[in-house]
């Protein structure tokens, strides 16, 4: 297991340990969040297998890697990074905030610190995300951090046997040090 660690001014943004899996799957399974994850837990059976895959490597292509948001000492949330490119180049994010803890800034402040750190620490080139175009809430965070969309594909995701459409949004290096200024 790699160790992370990030802190913001609010939150800690670290490995996910199965002590984790409880709380994970309480705002996992909730289904206003379940409605735009792939990953839908049905027990907490299901996050335990998760965490457990998701958090054997690092920087690893065609792996995911799953980083828990926490404020004060507690999972509020989590993050995934996926190492997409035969040269570890591009990454893919994605994030879940837990509903009761929606609405705060939680979403941006992580997201915001991960990105720096896909760019400042591993040194990557792109990173994009997928998301579903009515989460409409992810799409403004993404374009709010300078994230621009780069793609639209009808039906294109098969997610638990329904076709969903799906929006890419990216961002390179260049563009984020330049928003950060």
């Amino acid at each position: 297991m790699a160790y992370i660690e990030i802190q913001t001014n609010r939150l800690v943004l670290k490995d996910i340990v199965p002590e984790d899996s409880e709380r994970m799957f309480e705002y996992r399974s909730d289904p206003s969040i379940m409605e735009f994850q792939s990953f839908k837990p049905a027990s907490i059976h299901d996050v335990e297998i998760f965490i457990k895959n998701n958090t054997a490597q690092f920087n690893v292509v065609n792996t995911w890697f799953q980083i828990g948001i926490y404020y004060e000492d507690t999972i509020i949330g989590d993050s995934g990074i996926h190492f997409l490119d035969p040269e570890n180049q591009q990454c893919e994010i994605g994030y879940t905030i837990g509903k009761k803890d929606q609405h705060k800034g939680f979403g941006k402040e992580s997201v915001q610190a991960i990105i720096d750190y896909i760019f400042t620490t591993l040194k990557k080139h792109r990173i994009v995300a997928s998301v579903d175009p009515e989460n409409t809430a992810s799409i403004r965070l993404l374009k709010n951090l300078g994230f621009r969309k780069e793609g639209y594909f009808v039906k294109s995701v098969l997610i638990h046997g329904e076709w969903k459409d799906d929006m890419v949004l990216g961002i390179v290096e260049e563009e984020w040090q330049k928003m950060k200024k």
